[in-house]
């Protein structure tokens, strides 16, 4: 889906959560900010950040 819609909020924060459950932080830090950069207000790849960024 994401790769259909490249710009698509919904497609990449879907896919940032898939990639975080399955211990892919890299990747889904990196689409959490492709994310946000489509729309800076997105509470749910703003969330995902978060949690990448504990400790």
């Amino acid at each position: 889906m994401a790769n259909l819609y490249p710009f698509d909020y919904d497609a990449l924060t879907m896919l940032a959560w898939s990639h975080f459950k399955l211990n892919n932080f890299r990747e889904a830090k990196v689409l959490f900010q492709k994310a946000l950069l489509h729309t800076p207000g997105g509470t749910s790849a703003t969330e995902g950040l978060e949690l990448l960024d504990l400790p």
